[in-house]
């Protein structure tokens, strides 16, 4: 086999469109079979990633219900969960307005940017 034909977990990571951590849990449950390239290292055959996109396919045995077959086993709220379900929705509203005034109206600034590229960094060390 020749150099090409094994990928690091973030080229894997990116050829599937998932995260490091995914392809990480994958190998640690024995999901996508692996190989240890020196002590810390490991590399994926490409045909193991690329088997491990297939269709979806629903198994009635596989403990996964249909979504019909559990909107039948829905039953309505009572009175008192509607309560509290409203009771919760209340305080949390409260809750988002007491840290609001706490800032006095300044929102947090948006952290999505900075998460993205910590994990961006932390796969490519990967």
């Amino acid at each position: 086999m020749g150099h090409g034909d094994f990928c690091t977990v973030a080229e894997v990571a990116d050829m599937l469109g998932v995260s490091a951590s995914t392809v990480w849990r994958w190998v640690d449950s024995g999901k996508m079979p692996a190989v240890r390239v020196g002590p810390k290292a490991i590399r994926i055959r490409r045909e193991d990633a690329e088997a491990a996109v297939r269709p979806v396919e629903f198994e009635p045995d596989s403990g996964i219900e249909s979504a019909e077959s559990l909107r039948a086993q829905l039953r309505p709220l009572t009175e008192a969960e509607k309560q509290r379900a409203l009771e919760a929705f209340e305080a949390a509203v409260r809750i988002g307005e007491e840290i609001h005034a706490r800032r006095k109206g300044r929102r947090l600034p948006d952290s999505a940017a900075i998460i993205r590229a910590a994990r961006e960094e932390r796969s490519r060390r990967l």
